[in-house]
């Protein structure tokens, strides 16, 4: 049993070669995430990331209004703090994020524990731990 005819396979690549070389020409543009003028982030975007659910999330050097550095994650359309408003307590930039299969976030920054070393910042859906247990780093 045939599935393609030869003919129609060498058509439906010549076809395909002429779609690939008319698009050459299209511009890309790029546009705002929140839609146009939404954003809230009164300082840099560092990092962006996705987690397994479809969830944007975004860091940097931005701050919520009691100035802590904080996660961001898309809510629709509309960027807020992950756990909620003035939730995250980070002194320093975040700069680097990344989930894992069970949609958990770490984040790693200038920001220290109580004994005064760099840590990684763990959430579990309901609020931020360092990652190991508290005040185990030592970076």
């Amino acid at each position: 049993m045939k599935l393609f005819k030869p003919n129609c396979v060498l058509e439906l690549l010549a076809t395909a070669i002429s779609l690939l070389l008319s698009t050459s020409n299209i511009v890309a543009q790029w546009c705002e995430v929140s839609g146009a003028n939404n954003s809230t982030f009164n300082f840099g975007i560092n990092t962006i990331t996705s987690d397994v659910k479809g969830n944007f999330y975004a860091t940097g050097g931005f701050t919520n209004m009691d100035g802590y550095n904080y996660v961001a994650k898309l809510y629709g359309k509309v960027w807020g703090e992950l756990g909620g408003k003035n939730m995250s307590t980070f002194f320093f930039k975040i700069y680097g994020i990344t989930t894992d299969a069970n949609a958990n976030v770490y984040v790693a920054g200038d920001f220290k524990n109580r004994k005064g070393n760099f840590y990684v910042a763990k959430w579990d859906g309901y609020d931020w731990n360092e990652l190991g247990g508290s005040n185990t780093s030592i970076f």
